[in-house]
């Protein structure tokens, strides 16, 4: 039996012919699979930036929201804090004049029990009731501006004897001794009415003029050089005022005087380019105690001595 001859030629032209069959539906099956997998990628793109934009939507809406909901919370705490000022402002009326003060008497101590409603309720307000408080009054006092670190009182006794030493070098006599222990007692003399205690001071002392012009002609003298006399005005007065021998209310009362007077006319004007109500007004009225006045005297000292430094 006779077996053919294979063509190997035509054999190896078929096996090309099928191996590039083959490879044509390997390369389009692979650019199918690269298209396909080309379409997932876009379609998860495209999901993806769906979902951040729905996303974006979300915190945007979340965002309009919480602002709502803080300039509500803003719009209630400033009606709030109207609600209280006007409150106070009703209530203290006809006190309205003294409120500079209010400022000395938070500063000095807010826990101290002031005989004037006025200034216990003024400390017992919130920092931000005040400064609205301040701010409706025109009054150019910041609540918080002095350092609660330090001692007010004791910064203004510093800076009346350096005042004092400044203005009189020959003048050696000193009123606030023992750190102003005089100054400081006025507080217990609170609801003595000044009025009172200087005529009862003219009386006992023959003081000829009114109780405080005496003290403003002569520190006025001497600030101005007039006068070889006005060389040490804490003495004379001290003397005039029978001040080693007086009651101790009319001691304080002298002293107080004394001081306010020194810090208004020992310094310059540029204070009075601010705002700081009509004290000069409400104390000429009458009806003003020691209390309103040991806190003048702090609140002066502080504006034109202190506030500066």
């Amino acid at each position: 039996m006779c077996v053919p001859e294979w063509d190997w030629s035509f054999v190896c032209s078929v096996a090309s012919a099928v191996a590039a069959v083959v490879s044509a539906i390997v390369a389009i099956v692979a650019v199918i699979l690269s298209l396909r997998v080309a379409y997932k990628q876009g379609e998860a793109a495209k999901e993806q930036a769906r979902l951040a934009e729905e996303q974006k939507g979300i915190a945007e809406r979340q965002a309009a929201f919480e602002l709502e909901i803080n300039q509500r919370e803003e719009r209630r705490h400033a009606n709030w804090v109207d609600a209280e000022v006007c409150a106070f402002h009703q209530k203290h009326s006809a006190e309205r004049w003294l409120m500079p003060l209010c400022f000395a008497a938070s500063a000095f101590d807010k826990t101290w029990p002031y005989r004037r409603e006025l200034y216990r309720d003024f400390c017992c307000l919130t920092n931000e009731v005040q400064r609205a408080l301040f701010e409706r009054e025109g009054i150019s006092l910041r609540v918080g501006e002095w350092d609660c670190d330090k001692s007010l009182f004791s910064s203004c006794v510093d800076a009346l004897e350096e005042l004092s030493a400044r203005s009189f070098p020959d003048d050696r006599s000193s009123v606030l001794y023992d750190n102003g222990k005089y100054l400081r007692r006025c507080l217990g003399y609170g609801e003595a009415r000044v009025d009172v205690v200087a005529r009862d001071a003219c009386s006992a002392q023959s003081l000829g003029r009114l109780y405080e012009q005496r003290i403003v002609d002569v520190l006025s003298e001497a600030l101005d050089g007039k006068g070889g006399c006005c060389r040490k005005p804490i003495s004379l007065l001290m003397k005039e005022y029978s001040f080693a021998e007086s009651d101790e209310i009319q001691a304080c009362l002298f002293v107080a005087e004394l001081c306010m007077y020194l810090a208004i006319l020992g310094t310059s004007s540029e204070e009075s380019e601010h705002e700081y109500g009509s004290l000069d007004d409400y104390f000429a009225s009458g009806g003003c105690t020691m209390e309103d006045l040991f806190l003048r005297v702090l609140f002066e000292v502080y504006v034109r001595l202190l506030r500066s430094r």
